[in-house]
């Protein structure tokens, strides 16, 4: 990912809204590129990746050393040192299909190298860090600039590019999915629902399984293995039923793009996938019954049709749903004269948010200096699309050096 280095114009001001990887990244890029940079989050922590630290074996080390010093203007000796840990931890699995010879690592240690990131960006002379939330961006169109209200106690100046990258929120879960849907709920007392984000950490998910229960886990993605691996070999729960809709995937390794094929939520890798092959189930059409594999008796894999239709198999005594993940909320964006604004898309080649007024029938338009990333605007990265030229991280740093990139040209262009 190489990057020639941004042209500068006059002094300018970048405002970025979020410190997860994507914000980051946009902080790290507007820096290097000589802007003046107000960054705002509420703890400036590695964003939800903090919540995750205990995901084991998830980061192929080879695939991501070369291109994580892209997250900042240069990568400070706390980074390093997370980097050389990763190389030391590292640990090979059942399944290598591709050609780098470092194992994997957790996400503790990319949670180390995000924070190491963060701590030095905010050391940066041109980065201000603001902590609180962003309750709203305005657009003053006449000085074209974007002005933020947050809940912190200091002011935020405003600024001719602002990148909102607030990230995911979990998937609600669907009404035909839910407890009071399933077969035999009226004999029965509802099973514990156990957050995703607590059954992600090892040592929260300790505390609200024990070894006599049986626990529902909804969903055969990343997390949803990841899940079973805590609950099977971790804390040994009397049994674990998976239930899924679709056949078991593994992503696949491209030899012609030296890469993953698939982001991570499109395929298993990692220790979901050696999982996946240990307990038989990569691949299969789902089953209704006991699958064998590595699991044995304490393992079944279903299709989620069985929740509504076999009130034996519905039986649990808590449940986990991991179905994925949904853009969250963004700040709420005023126009110059007060309308409120909606997101409606974002334009062809600068990748500038379109928006409208609240209500509006008429055709969006292009919000000057106005930039989306991360997963709350996936379909600007086309997470639900074709092959990926890298897996993970890099994608990152890789969008917003094209908003950087973006901002440069229009710049130029007024």
């Amino acid at each position: 990912m190489r990057r020639a280095h941004l042209s500068t114009v006059r002094a300018r001001r970048a405002l970025v809204v979020g410190a997860g990887p994507r914000g980051i990244a946009a902080a790290g890029v507007f820096a290097r590129s000589g802007y003046a940079v107000s960054w705002i989050d509420p703890s400036f922590d590695g964003g939800a990746l903090s919540q995750y630290s205990t995901v084991p074996a998830n980061t192929k080390v080879d695939l991501l050393q070369e291109q994580l010093q892209f997250f900042m203007p240069a990568v400070g000796f706390g980074a390093r040192r997370a980097i050389q840990r990763m190389r030391d931890d590292a640990r090979q699995l059942l399944i290598n299909p591709d050609p780098a010879k470092v194992g994997w690592v957790g996400l503790d240690l990319l949670c180390e190298y995000m924070r190491a990131c963060t701590a030095e960006l905010r050391a940066h002379g041109t980065v201000r860090s603001h902590g609180g939330v962003c309750t709203a961006l305005r657009h003053d169109a006449e000085a074209g600039r974007w002005h933020a209200e947050t809940t912190a106690d200091e002011p935020v100046d405003d600024a001719d590019v602002a990148v909102v990258a607030v990230g995911g929120a979990e998937t609600p879960v669907p009404a035909a999915l839910q407890p009071d849907a399933w077969a035999g709920a009226a004999t029965r007392p509802p099973p514990r629902r156990i957050p995703l984000g607590d059954a992600l950490q090892l040592e929260k998910l300790r505390g609200l399984v024990g070894e006599g229960d049986t626990v529902g886990v909804v969903g055969g993605g990343h997390s949803g293995f990841v899940i079973c691996h805590y609950l099977l070999e971790r804390l040994k729960v009397r049994k674990v039923r998976l239930f899924v809709r679709k056949p078991i995937a593994l992503a696949e390794w491209s030899a012609e793009l030296g890469a993953y094929d698939a982001w991570a939520f499109r395929g298993l890798k990692g220790l979901a996938a050696d999982l996946a092959i240990r307990l038989r189930v990569a691949g299969r059409v789902p089953p209704n019954g006991v699958t064998g594999g590595a699991g044995g008796d304490a393992f079944e894999l279903h299709h989620s049709s069985q929740l509504a239709e076999c009130a034996d198999t519905a039986a649990v005594d808590a449940v986990i749903y991991c179905l994925g993940y949904r853009p969250a909320p963004v700040p709420p964006l005023v126009a110059a004269d007060g309308r409120a604004l909606e997101l409606a898309g974002h334009a062809e080649g600068s990748g500038e948010l379109l928006v409208r007024p609240v209500g509006s029938d008429a055709p969006p338009a292009a919000a000057p200096g106005l930039y989306g990333a991360g997963l709350a605007f996936a379909d600007l990265e086309y997470t639900s699309g074709g092959p990926y030229e890298a897996a993970g991280m890099p994608m990152f740093a890789e969008r917003a050096w094209r908003i950087a990139e973006a901002e440069a040209s229009r710049v130029r262009e007024a």
